[in-house]
């Protein structure tokens, strides 16, 4: 059902600080930023391979939210 984990969404209240963070400290690569209705939401990418990281000023201090890849996301759904 699920194949693959392709994104971890995290909050990022402060979008260039998260950025420059990913960036300079754990060396990800920034692959996009964009801004619409008023969010921003950055892709990191770390590693070769997914999960890559989305960072998001529209999400709560603890939201975290894990997006996956299925097969049919009708019989995902319950």
């Amino acid at each position: 059902m699920f194949e693959s984990l392709d994104f971890v969404y995290l909050p990022a209240p402060d979008i260039e600080s998260s950025v420059n963070y990913y960036k300079n400290t754990l060396g990800g690569k920034l692959s996009w930023k964009i801004h619409a209705y008023g969010v921003w939401v950055a892709c990191i990418v770390l590693s070769e391979e997914e999960p890559y990281i989305l960072l998001a000023n529209h999400l709560e201090k603890n939201d975290i939210v894990l997006i996956y890849n299925v097969s049919n996301l009708e019989k995902t759904v319950f």
